[in-house]
């Protein structure tokens, strides 16, 4: 089958990502990088390369995927004369002249099947899956995907062989705080590669005043995180502890000091974490998380640590499975206490909806005191940085935003920020972070 592609002439930085090996590419993190573009042509090139084969361009949402990525894949793919045997626009499927398949859309289950959130990808059958705007995507989603890529038995169109190619996911994004900036940015697991591409990397893809454009209407932080795609500037406005307190509070240093407070944050069965965290003075320490479900096995793991470290209080999730916990540390002598969000805040006139805003909100302002120092975790930092507040039109109340709203927004719950917090919550004595 000959299709001419020559009218696509990659940039340096699309050609890199085209050409790598890696399993896990991770592509643009900036506007006007192209990676749209990039998507959708690596796509193509890959169906073309492959008689009988099967890619899917997707999105979280199928709204959002009708609105930006179907346009793109139009102009890359749609348009092209000869190419296209058959478009079940009702299937969302695209049938290639030489038999290779392209499926597209959104991967967000409907109404409908609430409950499991993978039920949609759990029906992909494809050699490699392209999803743009990754950030989008819950954690949970995106891992059970390297189980549906490589499943297709196909012919290399340049020797006539029959193989399965091996399997890739790539993927693009703009900075955000999210799992996929701890996976790709902050410490990149095996396999997964992050190739910049930038406005500079792109003009002539552009038209001559998109820099410009955008320069003029935007603010400063906004150029650092989608015209430099500079992740350091990845921000959630509305969320409780702003990026630049908690990256203000990796970088202080000094030596821990002061009275010892655990905070520890019960999972039950399912993808949430158990996990323990430490403050001595205002330092912070994560001493372990893990997938426990046990309460009596986290329970002597809880006292292991407390053994070690003797806190003077051990603050627990006193809600649902984490009851056992509580009752099983108090019996055995331990220093307990039970932190229910939902119960009334300890201050009812500091105009907090309950506890859990109350401990947030304090939490906020240790950091901008400087009286926090946090380790360079970024799982923990980028749960933290995601948990957002609202206040009332009044001003007078706030809300932090209860765990099944975080789990359903980012498809997983803020388990080490709310250990984390738990270990400051109510802390008594006076504190500063010690640097001597």
């Amino acid at each position: 089958m000959d299709v001419d592609l020559r009218d696509y002439i990659p940039n340096p930085k699309q050609q890199l990502a085209h050409d790598s090996p890696s399993k896990f590419i991770l592509y643009g993190g900036a506007t006007g990088g192209g990676k749209s573009y990039f998507l959708c042509m690596d796509a193509l090139r890959r169906s073309l390369a492959w008689n009988g084969n099967s890619v899917g361009i997707y999105r979280w949402e199928l709204a959002s995927f009708k609105s930006t990525t179907f346009a793109t894949m139009e102009e890359t793919i749609l348009s092209r004369e000869g190419l296209i045997a058959n478009h079940n626009q009702n299937d969302r499927k695209i049938t290639l002249c030489n038999g290779s398949i392209i499926r597209y859309g959104g991967l967000k289950p409907s109404d409908s099947a609430a409950g499991d959130i993978k039920k949609v990808v759990k029906s992909l059958e494809h050699s490699d899956i392209y999803l743009d705007e990754v950030t989008d995507f819950p954690e949970q989603v995106f891992d059970f995907m390297p189980t549906r890529i490589g499943r297709i038995k196909c012919q290399w169109a340049l020797t006539g062989e029959w193989e399965k190619p091996i399997g890739h996911i790539r993927c693009t994004c703009n900075p955000e705080l999210s799992w996929v900036k701890t996976r790709w940015i902050d410490k990149p697991w095996p396999g997964y590669v992050f190739i910049q591409s930038t406005i500079r990397d792109n003009e002539k893809n552009l038209s001559s005043d998109y820099r410009e454009t955008l320069l003029a209407s935007n603010d400063a932080d906004w150029v650092r995180r989608y015209v430099n795609g500079d992740w350091s500037a990845a921000i959630d406005y509305s969320a409780v502890c702003p990026t630049a307190l908690i990256l203000h509070a990796i970088g202080l240093e000094g030596v821990p000091r002061g009275v010892v407070e655990f905070g520890v944050d019960v999972a039950g069965e399912g993808d949430d974490m158990s996990v323990i965290y430490m403050r001595e003075g205002g330092h912070a320490k994560l001493l372990w998380e893990g997938k426990e479900p046990n309460t009596m096995r986290l329970k002597a793991k809880v006292e292991a640590f407390a053994d070690m470290y003797h806190p003077r209080l051990i603050k627990v999730d006193g809600i649902g499975i984490g009851t056992g916990v509580v009752d099983a540390l108090g019996e055995d002598g331990y220093p307990v206490e039970a932190i229910i969000g939902g119960a009334r805040p300890h201050d009812e006139s500091g105009g907090f909806l309950n506890q859990r805003a109350e401990i947030y909100w304090n939490f906020r302002k240790m950091l901008q005191e400087g009286k926090v120092c946090l380790p360079n975790h970024p799982e923990t930092v980028n749960e933290l940085g995601q948990v957002r507040y609202m206040q009332t039109a009044s001003g007078r109340v706030i809300q932090i935003e209860a765990k099944p709203a975080i789990k359903k927004r980012l498809g997983k719950s803020p388990d080490r920020a709310d250990a984390l917090i738990y270990c400051f919550a109510y802390a008594e004595e006076e504190f500063t972070v010690a640097t001597a």
